[in-house]
């Protein structure tokens, strides 16, 4: 089981980095929305983004520290690293879906676009909640060592 555990911390970094690049300022963005829509950039960001971008950076500072407790855990093969490694997953994975579907409403019908990267963006992310099991059968795995530990 270790050497799964330390094959799927490469699932779970992409995760998050794919979360923080979502996250990352799309000032330029939000501009040339404005522009072809006539609104203001500041008007753009009166809308609630500028809530939206603290709800995600917690939530990918949160994922981040689930997924280096996992990897230290696993590294050191202390009891109970299945346990975090897979929680680290199905959270990570959790709000890297959150973050880039919230990033892709917030573009409009723009977000659906290829022009713009968090398409792409919402499709990894979307797998990384499918791979290495999906998040329904990590929610298994966990909830059995609930009631074995």
């Amino acid at each position: 089981m270790k050497e799964i555990e330390k094959e799927c911390q490469m699932i779970r970094e992409t995760t998050i980095k794919t979360a923080q690049k979502t996250f990352q300022p799309r000032a330029a963005e939000i501009d040339e929305i404005a522009k072809v829509s006539g609104s203001s950039s500041l008007l753009l960001l009166a809308q609630g983004v500028d809530t939206l971008c603290s709800v995600w950076l917690g939530g990918i500072e949160a994922a981040r520290g689930l997924v280096y407790l996992a990897a230290t855990r696993v590294d050191a093969g202390l009891e109970g690293a299945e346990k975090r490694s897979t929680l680290a997953k199905f959270y990570a994975s959790n709000v890297a879906m959150k973050v880039t579907t919230d990033a892709v409403q917030t573009l409009g019908g723009y977000g659906y676009m290829k022009d713009y990267p968090v398409e792409r963006m919402m499709r990894d992310a979307k797998v990384t909640q499918i791979l290495e099991g999906s998040n329904q059968a990590q929610r298994l795995v966990v909830a059995n060592h609930l009631f074995r530990d």
